[in-house]
């Protein structure tokens, strides 16, 4: 396995290689699914178990997500000004849209992670509460002494 990994990388690294290594892993991929016999995660483990592997893959789905972009907007403008065909289009450009945002969500979700923040007034009205009470209690018994 490691030299058809290394094969891959070779090829990679040459112009346009980037589409014929998508394309041997997808078909290394179905190889093991199917011929080989090997589940699925154990593939994934493989490919993250090196560092270098897992940039790759998170590569490989950065430039599939922008293939899948220009495939959705190549649908869009090629669209026939058919009511069926548009409804069809539409679907085929939404299962796109949520392709690209599961392979990159950084670049496609829509709907991204927002930093939740909360803040305790009621904690904070008691804390001012108790200081004013202790300059009011120390000034009264200034006065009264």
């Amino acid at each position: 396995m490691q030299t058809i990994s290394a094969d891959i990388m070779i090829i990679g690294s040459g112009v346009g290689g980037s589409a014929v290594a998508t394309q041997l892993a997808a078909i290394l991929f179905a190889a093991c699914r199917r011929t080989l016999k090997f589940p699925e995660h154990i593939i994934y483990k493989w490919l993250h178990q090196d560092p270098e592997r897992s940039g790759l893959v998170k590569a490989a789905r950065k430039i599939a997500a922008e293939r899948l972009a220009d495939e959705a907007l190549d649908l869009a403008d090629n669209v026939e000004a058919d009511t069926v065909a548009i409804a069809k289009v539409r679907e085929q450009i939404s299962v796109r849209k949520w392709r690209a945002a599961a392979f990159d969500p950084g670049t496609w979700a829509t709907n991204k992670p927002q930093m939740a923040v909360q803040v305790n007034v009621g904690e904070q009205h008691l804390d001012a509460l108790r200081k004013i009470n202790i300059e009011v209690g120390s000034e009264r018994r200034q006065s009264f002494w």
